[in-house]
């Protein structure tokens, strides 16, 4: 077959877009603690261990498909669509919030406060998320564009070590009062290192050389090394928590190669179709995936006020692994009419354009 100018081999991902439905599930548990009524020790090794592979998944899926498939240089312009598509959901969302941050008084007491939630704290709690791949983005387009990928590799794990300071080891950095003062300045600016500046750029440069070297890994090797940095991750989380040097528990060093050797497995499975063929049948899952993160917080208040209604609080949501599994139901609903929605006017805008083409 003769491959045309500036085409390139066409594949779809069924393992990434079905662990997309996984790692929203596991940030809907970073904000219930499903298994709290059980066993504390385990809900935090789930939850609060195994769970923080979700963001960083995300974002090396993003780095990987925005940042690393095609020229550098050509990818602008999948920089630009994806800065545009993300702060157009960040603007709806957090008008769509708006009515619960007025309701709970925690909308911004001045400009400062304001600018500090919208470019780096999210405008309700879980929003931190979309300012930061946006700004996370940027930082990594351009220092691939000025240095390369070895170096930006090297730039943004150095700028992760410094927030794993300001996060899961900030017990470390309060015994030193002059470094301290450092992270007291980053806090004035941002509630966590968990930010766009020091947590998304290594995941998104990771995803970004996965694809430019089409780097690959034989399957046993690969599942060996994800589990030798599971266990990692665990043992890292115990330690830091028990030692009480966590500040926040969102970044770890064993995320790198957890996240890392996860999606060289997950690559594994992809499959080459052809150029005209029609979509994968998980694509769908994609924005799925992404509304769920978006609406669970509003779940997570109906199934609240839905309880207390009926006077089954007790049942409902302090049992924390059934508050969990309605969350999950009623977050999953919400996202498929939300995606139908969008879906059915986006082909009836396509349909009118093709219909004006032809009059």
């Amino acid at each position: 077959m003769i491959r045309r100018k500036g085409e390139t081999d066409k594949y779809e991902y069924p393992l990434i877009d079905i662990c997309r439905i996984v790692a929203s599930l596991f940030v809907v548990a970073i904000h219930i603690a499903p298994l709290s009524s059980f066993s504390e020790r385990a809900d935090y090794l789930l939850t609060y261990c195994i769970g923080r592979i979700a963001v960083p998944f995300f974002l090396i899926v993003t780095g990987y498909f925005i940042l690393g498939l095609g020229p550098l240089e050509q990818n602008f312009y999948k920089v630009r669509k994806s800065i545009y598509h993300l702060g157009r959901i960040y603007v709806f969302v957090t008008f769509l919030y708006l009515p619960i941050n007025f309701y709970s008084g925690n909308l911004p007491k001045s400009l400062g406060e304001a600018l500090k939630q919208i470019f780096f704290d999210g405008t309700f709690y879980h929003l931190w998320y979309l300012p930061a791949v946006i700004l996370g983005i940027l930082i990594v387009y351009f220092l691939l564009r000025l240095w390369g990928y070895e170096k930006t590799l090297l730039i943004t794990f150095f700028l992760y070590l410094v927030g794993t300071f300001g996060d899961s080891y900030y017990g470390l950095v309060q015994k030193i009062p002059q470094i301290e003062k450092v992270y007291d300045i980053i806090f004035s600016f941002s509630s966590y290192t968990r930010n766009g500046i020091f947590f998304t750029p290594i995941f998104l440069c990771m995803g970004a050389w996965i694809g430019r070297e089409q780097y690959t890994i034989s399957k046993e090797t690969g599942k060996n090394k994800f589990l030798v940095s599971m266990i990692g991750l665990l043992l890292e989380g115990e330690i830091t928590r028990n030692l009480q040097l966590q500040r926040h528990n969102s970044m770890y060093i064993c995320l790198i190669p957890a996240v890392f050797f996860l999606m060289s497995l997950l690559l594994l499975k992809r499959k080459k179709i052809e150029q005209k063929a029609e979509p994968s049948k998980y694509i769908w899952l994609r924005d799925i995936s992404l509304w769920i993160y978006l609406l669970h917080p509003m779940c997570i208040i109906g199934v609240r006020g839905v309880a207390k209604a009926v006077h089954l609080k007790w049942i409902l949501v302090d049992n924390s692994l059934l508050f969990y599994v309605l969350v999950c139901i009623s977050s999953f609903c919400m996202a498929f009419i939300v995606v139908y929605v969008l879906n059915l006017l986006k082909s009836t805008k396509k349909n009118r354009k093709e219909t004006e083409e032809l009059m």
